[in-house]
């Protein structure tokens, strides 16, 4: 599967910023958040 069929742009979501599909966090906070090494991806997910 490649990523770019996990992210959807809608303006009307999301501030019109990517967001991972069929959720409701966006790309940027998922980054951010492993950037940050604050939570691990079993946390993001059940975010």
């Amino acid at each position: 599967m490649k990523y770019a069929d996990r992210i959807t742009l809608n303006p009307k979501q999301g501030g019109g910023r990517p967001r991972t599909r069929g959720m409701r966090i966006r790309v940027n906070d998922v980054l951010e958040m492993l950037v940050a090494e604050s939570e691990t991806g079993t946390q993001i997910v059940l975010r």
